[in-house]
C-alpha cells in the first residue's frame, strides 16, 4: 500500500513539474514574441555615410578616434544641423568619460540634483541621505539620518526644503541648503517609500508600505490634511503641473488620480493586469499619464477620464519606469529585459530600435531639451543616447557595480549616476542643444590631428597651427574647446566640472 501511495505522489509531482515547465515555456514564448514584435516595428534610421563610418571607427579593437573625428567633422561641415554627428563628435573629443566621484560608506540607491543644479541629494544604504555641494564635491553638514533604511529623498520645487522617507515609518523635512532638520518627524504606520512636493510647494504627499497616502499642508508648519487608502503598498506619487490633482501607483495593480482639494478619486482606477505599478508620471501639460508595471507593459492614459490613449507598450520583462519627453511626444521605458525603449506617446509605436544593455535597465530619463536619454543598468554602466536615432553617444559611463539611477541636471549639461559601488558620480552630459558654431569642425580636426582630403575619404594631416576659441563664446562647444586646449594635467575632470 505504501509503495502505491509513493508511486502516486511521485506521479503527481512529475505531472506538476511537467505542467509548470510547459507553463514557463509558454510564458517565455510570449515574452520572446512580444520582444520580436517591437524589434520588427521600429523604422529604419538612415545615417550619413560619415556618421556610419565614424561609428565603426569608434567601436571594437580597431578603434581609431582621430579618423572618426575627421569623418564627423566633415559631416558637421556638410550639414551643420546634423545633431547626431555633432553629438558623436563632442563625445569622441571628450574621450573616455570620467565622473566626479562622491564616495559614500554604503551602496547608493539614487541621486538627484537640486533645481538650480548646485547641490545633490544621494540616498545611501547607511540609513541616511547625503547632501552635497556639486561644485566643490563636498558633503554639506551631517547626513540626513533615519532609524532605518532611507527609501526616498526629494527637493522641494524651490530647493529650500528636502523630504526623506524611510523604513522607520517616518517622513522627515530638512533644510535644502544646510541639511538641518525642520520640525518633528511625520509619523506613518509603515515604511515610507515615496514622497513628493506639489509644484507650488503648498502640499506634500507621502506614501508607502502601510497602503495609505498622506496629504500634508506644507506652506507653513506641516500639518496632516487627510489620508487616502489603496489595497496594497503605494510605490509612487506625482502631482499634475497645475497643482489640482495627484496620482498614486500601487502594488494593487492600479494607479489612481485624486482631486487635491477634496481627496476624491476622479474616475475609476487605471488598471494593469497582474502586476504592481512601479511608477506613474504626468506629461508636461497634465493631459496624459504613463504608468510602468510588473505586467511587462507601460500604458499611456488620458488624465482627464482615465481612458487608454494607445495599446500597451510591451517589454519582455517587468517595466520599472516610464516618463514623457519634455514636449510630451515620446515616452521612454526602462525594463528588466535589459532594454530601454522610445515610443510615440500618441500611437504607442516604437520610434527607434531598443536601447540595449547587458543586464536589467533600472532607470531611463530624458534631458531637459529632449534630445538625449540617459539609461542606468545593472551591468555597471550608464549610457547616453540620441533620441532621434536611438544611437549611443560615446562610451558608457562606468561604475564598479550596478547603476541604480541616472538623472540630468536642469540645464542638461551634467548627469548624476548612483551605484551599488558606494558612489554617486557627476559626468559631462553634453552636448546640450546649443548649435555648433562654424569654427568648431576645423578645431576638432586640429585636436584629432587628421582631416579628410577633398572629394575622398583619404586622411591627411590637419593643421598644426594652434587654434583658439573666439572671445565671448560660452556655449557647450566653447567650454569643450577650452577644456581640450588645457594641458591634460590641468584639466578638470570633465568640461562641465568646475575648476579645482
Amino acid at each position: 500500500m505504501l509503495a502505491v501511495v509513493s508511486a502516486v505522489v511521485v506521479l503527481a509531482s512529475g505531472v506538476a513539474i511537467i505542467s509548470w515547465t510547459r507553463h514557463e515555456t509558454r510564458q517565455r514564448k510570449v515574452r520572446l514574441e512580444a520582444a520580436a514584435r517591437v524589434e520588427l516595428a521600429f523604422p529604419r534610421v538612415d545615417l550619413a555615410p560619415e556618421v556610419a563610418a565614424a561609428q565603426s571607427l569608434l567601436r571594437g579593437e580597431q578603434r581609431n578616434a582621430p579618423l572618426a573625428i575627421a569623418h564627423l567633422s566633415r559631416a558637421c561641415r556638410k550639414n551643420p544641423g546634423d545633431k547626431l554627428a555633432g553629438a558623436l563628435l563632442y563625445r569622441a573629443l571628450l574621450g573616455t568619460p570620467r565622473g566626479v566621484v562622491l564616495k559614500h560608506a554604503a551602496a547608493v540607491q539614487s541621486a538627484t540634483f537640486s533645481p538650480d543644479g548646485t547641490r545633490l541629494l544621494a540616498v545611501c544604504e547607511d540609513n541616511a541621505a547625503h547632501l552635497w555641494d556639486v561644485n566643490r564635491a563636498q558633503e554639506i553638514g551631517e547626513p540626513l539620518r533615519h532609524e532605518g533604511r532611507v527609501r526616498c529623498a526629494v527637493f522641494s520645487p524651490d530647493g529650500k526644503r528636502i523630504v526623506t522617507g524611510g523604513d522607520d515609518a517616518t517622513a522627515r523635512l530638512w533644510n535644502g541648503e544646510t541639511g538641518t532638520p525642520i520640525g518633528e518627524p511625520l509619523p506613518h504606520e509603515g515604511a515610507v517609500w515615496t514622497a513628493r512636493f506639489s509644484p507650488d510647494g503648498r502640499h506634500l504627499v507621502t506614501a508607502g508600505k502601510d497602503f495609505l497616502v498622506y496629504i500634508w499642508k506644507s506652506a507653513g508648519p506641516v500639518e496632516l490634511e487627510y489620508s487616502l487608502h489603496h489595497d496594497a503598498p503605494v510605490r509612487d506619487v506625482e502631482f499634475s503641473p497645475d497643482d489640482l490633482r495627484f496620482v498614486t501607483a500601487s502594488d494593487d495593480w492600479t494607479a489612481r488620480v485624486w482631486d487635491i482639494a477634496t481627496g476624491r478619486m476622479m474616475f475609476d482606477p487605471l488598471k494593469h493586469q497582474r502586476g504592481k505599478v512601479n511608477t506613474v508620471r504626468f506629461n508636461s501639460d497634465g493631459t496624459h499619464l504613463v504608468t510602468a508595471s510588473d505586467d511587462r507593459t507601460a500604458r499611456v492614459w488620458n488624465a482627464a477620464n482615465g481612458t487608454p490613449i494607445c495599446n500597451p507598450l510591451e517589454h519582455a520583462r517587468a517595466v520599472v519606469s516610464a516618463s514623457f519627453s519634455p514636449d510630451g511626444a515620446k515616452v521612454i521605458t526602462a525594463s528588466l529585459d535589459a532594454t530601454a525603449r522610445l515610443w510615440s506617446a500618441a500611437t504607442g509605436q516604437p520610434l527607434v530600435p531598443p536601447l540595449k544593455h547587458h543586464d536589467a535597465v533600472r532607470a531611463a530619463t530624458f534631458s531637459s531639451d529632449g534630445t538625449r536619454v540617459m539609461t542606468a543598468s545593472q551591468d555597471g554602466t550608464a549610457q547616453l543616447w540620441d533620441t532621434l536615432s536611438g544611437q549611443p553617444l560615446g562610451e558608457p559611463l562606468r561604475h564598479e557595480a550596478s547603476v541604480q539611477s541616472a538623472e540630468f541636471s536642469g540645464d542638461g549639461a551634467r548627469v548624476v549616476t548612483a551605484s551599488l559601488d558606494g558612489t554617486a558620480r557627476v559626468w559631462d552630459a553634453g552636448p546640450t542643444n546649443d548649435p555648433m558654431p562654424a569654427w568648431f569642425s576645423d578645431f576638432a580636426e586640429y585636436v584629432g590631428g587628421l582631416k579628410l582630403a577633398e572629394g575622398s575619404n583619404e586622411a591627411t594631416r590637419a593643421t598644426t597651427e594652434r587654434l583658439s576659441v573666439p572671445d565671448g563664446e560660452v556655449d557647450c562647444w566653447a567650454r569643450l574647446a577650452r577644456w581640450l586646449l588645457l594641458p591634460a594635467e590641468d584639466r578638470p575632470t570633465h568640461p562641465a566640472a568646475p575648476n579645482p
